[in-house]
């Protein structure tokens, strides 16, 4: 398992892939508010 902060996972991703980051409770799925530290990575291929 590797440690890696929101914004270098999104650089790292974003010339492959168009980066959608969305938070996650276990209720609903809403767009990341950039504050809460549950995250899930959606991506599509460029």
């Amino acid at each position: 398992m590797v440690a890696i902060d929101f914004d270098a996972l999104t650089a790292i991703l974003s010339p492959y892939f168009k980066v959608n980051i969305f938070e996650c409770d276990y209720e609903k799925i809403s767009p990341w508010n950039k504050k809460s530290g549950n995250a899930i990575f959606v991506c599509m291929k460029r």
